[in-house]
C-alpha cells in the first residue's frame, strides 16, 4: 500500500511542471543520443556502453523501446523502459535515466511511477524488478520509496565501466 501513495503523490507533486511521457521517436535521437553519452549515466548502466555509438540510439528508438518525459517546450529529461530479462516468465524489469541537467528534479520518480502503474496495466508480470549499482545511492532510495525491496545482492556487467560491478536487486509486487 505504501508503494501506490507513494506514485500518486510523487505524480501530484510532479504534474505542476508540465511534463509529459510519451515513447521516443526518431526526432528524438539527437536528445537520447545526448542523454545517454553522458559518462556518469553511462557507467551506472548495465546495457550503455562508453561513448554510445549513435547507432545505439537510432536502434532503441526505431525498437521503441524507451519512453521519455520531455518538459513543455519538448525538451527530453529523462527516459526509462519496461523489458523482460533472462526470459523469466513471471518479472518485468524496469530501467531509467535521468539527462545530468535535470537530476534531484523528480524526473526519476514522476518516470518511476509511470512505467510502475504500465507494468501493472499489462497485466502480464507479478513482479517489477530493478538492478542498481551499489555506488547509485540515489537510485537505491528512489526504488525503496516506491515499494521496491532488496531481495539480494550480486554483481552485473557493466558496458560502461567494462567491468564487473556490485548491484542491489530489488523487486516489486505488482500484480496479486
Amino acid at each position: 500500500m505504501g508503494g501506490d501513495s507513494w506514485e500518486v503523490q510523487g505524480v501530484e507533486r510532479v504534474m505542476d511542471k508540465n511534463w509529459t511521457i510519451r515513447v521516443l521517436k526518431e526526432t528524438d535521437i539527437g536528445a537520447f543520443w545526448d542523454l545517454i553519452s553522458d559518462p556518469t549515466l553511462y557507467r551506472m548502466a548495465a546495457s550503455i556502453p562508453p561513448d554510445p555509438p549513435r547507432i545505439f540510439a537510432d536502434e532503441r528508438i526505431a525498437k521503441q523501446l524507451e519512453q521519455g518525459v520531455f518538459d513543455d517546450r519538448g525538451h527530453l529529461l529523462g527516459c526509462g523502459s519496461l523489458f523482460v530479462k533472462d526470459q523469466t516468465p513471471d518479472k518485468l524489469d524496469v530501467g531509467y535515466s535521468v539527462h545530468r541537467d535535470h537530476r534531484g528534479k523528480g524526473v526519476a520518480k514522476y518516470l518511476l511511477a509511470h512505467l510502475v502503474q504500465e507494468a501493472r496495466e499489462r497485466g502480464t508480470h507479478a513482479y517489477l524488478s530493478a538492478q542498481v549499482a551499489k555506488d547509485n545511492p540515489a537510485s537505491l532510495h528512489l526504488l525503496k520509496s516506491a515499494g521496491f525491496v532488496v531481495i539480494g545482492e550480486g554483481t552485473y556487467y557493466s558496458k560502461g565501466r567494462q567491468a564487473e560491478v556490485p548491484e542491489w536487486r530489488l523487486r516489486k509486487k505488482i500484480m496479486p
